[in-house]
């Protein structure tokens, strides 16, 4: 078998693994209470190491600070869909004080504009289209959440 026809063959496991992902595991969860956090920690991991009381420990301090979470699939864009959802939210929150609707809507038509024209002009300089796809399905997501909450 030639290098270009195994480039090919691995080419298209990664297509079916990426599909498979997708498929399977969503981008975030729903809002979940914060004591989802620990709740899940401990049902998964019976042991009483430290490392696990130091985890427990910290899923415990987050409860005092927040009341809500979301789980963002871990695949390398994990970070950025949810800080991406943390502005989101953020300027939903705004939305929802009057004294900051105005300011908050223009931010939003912004970023929708934005995100929707994103992946083409990442492309138009070189990157990958196949590359970045991934991602931009969170600006998708990102679009949904707004339609949902402006709907609200």
């Amino acid at each position: 078998m030639s290098s270009s026809e195994e480039h090919k063959q691995t080419e298209n496991q990664l297509q079916r693994i990426e599909q498979e992902v997708r498929e399977t595991q969503s981008l975030t969860s729903l809002l979940l209470p914060i004591q989802a956090l620990s709740d899940s920690y401990k049902n998964e991991n019976d042991d009483t190491s430290d490392s696990t009381k130091f985890f427990l420990l910290g899923a415990n301090y987050l409860c005092t600070k927040y009341s809500h979470m979301r789980k963002v699939r871990g695949d390398g864009n994990c970070y950025y869909r949810a800080f991406l959802y943390a502005v989101c939210e953020s300027l939903i929150h705004q939305k929802q004080c009057n004294d900051e609707a105005k300011e908050a809507n223009d931010e939003i038509k912004r970023l929708v504009q934005y995100a929707a024209t994103s992946l083409d002009a990442v492309t138009q300089f070189g990157y990958d289209k196949f590359a970045l796809e991934m991602f931009h399905e969170g600006e998708d997501n990102m679009q949904y959440l707004f339609q949902q909450k402006n709907r609200n």
